[in-house]
């Protein structure tokens, strides 16, 4: 089993993709988003609170935007951009957040 080790190693290397390289002579700079592209601005939304999931229908937001029931499962993982829109039990916003 562990003779095919190698192979299986460079296989995977066969796969990954060629590094990133800048003409010769130039620099190779890689720059970050500016912040306000990455963040959703939950600050701009607490206004939501108190609506109901109704009045949420209403409401044009760009952007990605996940709506959060009461025990409905969600995935853990953090999208800095999405905005979270947690439901009461009664349908009402509770808390608006990024993630």
């Amino acid at each position: 089993m562990l003779r095919f080790a190698p192979l299986l190693l460079l296989g995977l290397a066969a796969c990954a993709p060629p590094p990133v390289s800048a003409p010769q002579g130039q620099r190779l700079i890689v720059t970050q988003p500016p912040a306000d592209e990455v963040a959703c601005r939950a600050d701009e939304f607490q206004g939501l609170m108190g609506l109901s999931s109704d009045d949420l229908l209403e409401i044009e937001i760009l952007g990605p935007v996940r709506v959060i029931r009461p025990n409905q499962a969600v995935t853990l993982e953090f999208i800095a951009n999405r905005l979270n829109i947690e439901l009461s039990s009664e349908d009402i916003v509770i808390r608006v957040y990024c993630g």
